[in-house]
Parts: structure tokens; C-alpha cells; sequence
């Protein structure tokens, strides 16, 4: 996970708890500390709770995505087998190929009458 030190040094942070201390006294200070972990274990679970929850409701969205993902692929596969005039273009092309280098006489115009 990321850590978050606010950009605060080691120094500040002994200030900091200097005052602490000297504010609430060194009996208060394990229950502030008991208090805090506590207030940190609450928003763990419930930023978990809040992305459990989210990723639940967004699983159906995901399924629903993909589902439609695959139907369009599975259409573009059926487009791209079943062109009926793809083979048909492709034999009528070589047969005009063949014709025209078996007998060239035949595609010339005769001009000798």
C-alpha cells in the first residue's frame, strides 16, 4: 500500500508527539492510541465493505460486457465464413484469368475481313 507521510520529517514528528504527551499525560496516551486503532480498523472495513459491494454490483455489468463482446465477435466470425459471393468472385476471376491465357485470339477483335 501507499504511505502517506504528509511530508513531515522525522524531527516534526517527535515535536509532534512531544506536545501529545504533554497535553494528555503518559496515562491518557495508550487510551488515544487504543482509540485511533480501533477508528482505523473501522474505515479498513468499511472502505473493504464499499469495494466488496462495488465489485459485486459491477460483476454483472462485466459479464454483461463481455456476453455482448462475444456475440459481436462471434457475428464478425460468421460474416467473414459465410460471404456467400467471396469464393464465387474468386473462381469467376481465375476462370476469366484461364480464358484469357488459353486462347488470346479469342478476347482480340478480329479486324481482317
Amino acid at each position: 500500500m501507499y504511505s502517506i507521510t504528509l511530508f513531515i520529517s522525522g524531527g516534526e514528528i517527535f515535536i509532534i508527539l512531544l506536545v501529545v504527551l504533554l497535553l494528555f499525560g503518559a496515562n491518557k496516551l495508550p487510551e488515544i492510541a487504543r482509540g485511533l486503532g480501533k477508528g482505523y480498523q473501522e474505515f479498513k472495513k468499511a472502505t473493504n465493505d464499499i469495494r466488496s459491494e462495488f465489485n459485486e454490483h459491477t460483476k454483472d455489468i462485466k459479464k454483461e460486457a463481455n456476453n455482448l463482446k462475444q456475440d459481436i465477435e462471434d457475428y464478425t466470425e460468421f460474416e467473414e465464413k459465410e460471404d456467400p459471393f467471396k469464393d464465387v468472385n474468386k473462381t469467376d476471376t481465375k476462370k476469366d484469368n484461364e480464358s484469357s491465357t488459353e486462347n488470346p485470339a479469342a478476347d482480340t477483335p478480329h479486324d481482317k475481313e
